[in-house]
């Protein structure tokens, strides 16, 4: 049983149902543990100095200080903060006789993209410059990926970190509002983002703030204390304005995608919210920007595109698929495509657009099949934590629920909302090269936590 619940293969529903009969067996005088008793991987949680890394590592990924304060650049606060971080892990996992990393069919797909990415190095049109783009970007976020499936291990440390992540969203809509409002750190009437990185340019600012939209929108209906639901519901409105800032159209189709999903599950679970929000829907759009709409109308007529962008991006797209089939089992290196300059290019030093003609174009076909693994199997995890979520809540037996209710109706929610923020970062990742970035393998990691949390509570 605990090879099928490894794998998840459909099994974790009749696993739960034979841990309850088997708990219902139990004489009277043996009655079942509390849900608040600790489980086998609340491991001395206080002490665990690979959670206080990674808490510190993702803030100075979102908030980049050094941004702000130049003389902390000497300090390298990101690297320390990851050494400290996974040195804990290592040294957690070794003294309990655990493997160094977590043995999880998504660990596995992630390395094998590295392998591949190594794999394909001598065929490189630039070895030196995929050796760094490998060093210096895929592995730090191949470390992190697997210090998040071990760090956040519980309930509580899983409301922390995202609280973390949205607290920092906070900063940054905030700025990119106030900044768009008062006409200053703009490109062409789009507002960038108030730090470099990962939110430096407005269509990857719109694409993170897509992508943790549904985790804002969870906190406003999940049953926390008050002031951290008022804390998402107004969180959840500066962020469509930042990502209106934006003018993405990218970030616009995600936006759709995501309230389209969280429209069907809210449904099915609050119809009421969906009232709200057209109310909500309708009040606002008397305020949003005439510009905005007539940038989202070039979407669909490249005519309405004055900057030519539309069909740049078109041409682009055509020349990733042509160097995938120029080198279809080896591609031209990983990050080289927009130095990959062969004979009547016409859009040279621009990168693909798109994270699968990205993939092909770096590493060849089996860049693309390794990338949808790990996306499919993102989606199997929100789907396997619902199945054992469903189970629980059905159960009349509360003594057998090894959660409390608060707890259970929390991670439903989150379930829920991290499934929809992969598929608005999908959506988004269809029009920009961002396979390699880090905000994929943080929203892939946190579809993965809460079912290996449920797993830890039953055994």
């Amino acid at each position: 049983m605990n090879e099928r619940l490894t794998f998840s293969y459909g099994t974790a529903a009749q696993a739960v149902v034979a841990r309850q009969l088997a708990l219902r067996q139990k004489p009277v005088e043996q009655p079942a543990a509390p849900a608040t008793e600790p489980v086998a991987r609340d491991w001395d949680l206080e002490t665990d100095w690979g959670f206080r890394g990674l808490m510190l590592f993702t803030f100075v990924l979102f908030m980049r200080p050094q941004d702000h304060f130049p003389a902390l650049n000497p300090l390298h606060l990101a690297e320390l903060s990851a050494v400290v971080a996974l040195g804990g892990m290592a040294f957690r996992r070794i003294r309990l006789g655990l493997p160094v990393a977590p043995l999880l069919p998504e660990v596995g797909g992630v390395v094998a993209l590295g392998l591949l990415m190594l794999a394909t190095l001598p065929f490189s049109i630039w070895k030196a410059g995929s050796l760094e783009t490998f060093t210096d970007l895929f592995l730090k976020a191949l470390l992190i990926f697997i210090l998040m499936l071990h760090a956040v291990a519980t309930p509580r440390r899983l409301e922390q970190f995202v609280g973390l992540i949205l607290a920092c969203c906070a900063y940054l809509a905030i700025n990119a509002v106030v900044d768009y409002s008062r006409g200053v750190n703009l490109t062409y009437g789009r507002v960038r983002g108030t730090v470099g990185g990962i939110f430096g340019n407005p269509n990857d600012l719109a694409m993170n703030l897509v992508t943790f939209f549904p985790l804002a929108l969870a906190g406003l209906i999940a049953p926390l204390r008050t002031w951290k639901r008022l804390f998402c519901g107004g969180l959840a409105i500066v962020l469509l304005g930042a990502i209106v800032a934006t003018q993405s159209r990218a970030g616009f189709l995600g936006l759709v995608a995501v309230l389209v999903l969280a429209g069907i599950w809210l449904g099915r679970r609050r119809p009421g919210m969906i009232g709200a929000g057209l109310v909500a829907a309708m009040l606002a759009g008397p305020f949003v920007p005439s510009a905005y709409w007539e940038r989202m109308a070039s979407i669909g007529n490249k005519e309405q595109d004055q900057t030519g962008s539309y069909e740049a991006r078109r041409r682009v797209m055509e020349e990733a698929f042509q160097a995938f089939l120029d080198r279809p089992l080896t591609g031209v290196g990983v990050g080289q495509f927009e130095n990959y300059a062969p004979e009547g290019r016409a859009e040279s030093w621009h990168e693909s657009h798109n994270a699968l003609l990205q993939l092909a174009a770096d590493l060849g076909i089996f860049g693309p099949l390794i990338f949808l693994f790990l996306i499919w199997r993102g989606f199997g995890a929100v789907r396997s934590s619902q199945r054992m979520l469903r189970i629980f809540r059905r159960d009349p037996d509360r003594a057998l629920i090894p959660f409390q209710r608060s707890e259970r109706e929390t991670l439903e929610l989150f379930v829920a909302a991290v499934g929809i923020a992969l598929a608005g970062w999908f959506v988004c990742a269809q029009f920009a090269s961002i396979a390699y970035n880090w905000t994929f393998y943080y929203i892939l990691a946190l579809t993965i936590v809460p079912r290996e949390i449920i797993r830890a509570r039953l055994r």
